[in-house]
């Protein structure tokens, strides 16, 4: 772990300090989700965002998304399903359909 802090320019203790930030942001997502279960990545950033650098876990959006991603947390998009037509909305009645009864000697006129 040593070899690979010292190849991206940070500390162990900065790489741990990070895995723990990252944890608890994942767990407070969680909770929201509990009580929001749709509610999309961006918008738990732009309401949150504020909240969490309050408490020294900001992080920028990308990487918010990213995190997401890796756990499995993103809400996929309900795409509206589209119609072009609308059948059976409209029909003209069949005249035809119904047979027509006249009174005996109707068509002798009588």
């Amino acid at each position: 772990m040593r070899e690979r802090c010292q190849e991206v320019g940070i500390s162990r203790q900065a790489h741990y300090q990070m895995e723990q930030r990252q944890q608890q942001i994942v767990e407070r997502v969680l909770l929201i989700r509990h009580r929001h279960p749709r509610m999309g990545g961006r918008k738990l950033f732009h309401e949150y965002q504020p909240q969490w650098g309050k408490e020294g876990l900001s992080m920028s959006r990308d990487r918010v998304f990213d995190l997401l991603a890796q756990h499995d947390l993103l809400v996929p998009v309900k795409r509206q399903k589209r119609r072009t037509t609308w059948a059976g909305l409209w029909r003209c009645p069949n005249p035809l359909a119904r047979p027509r009864c006249d009174p005996p000697g109707a068509s002798l006129g009588l």
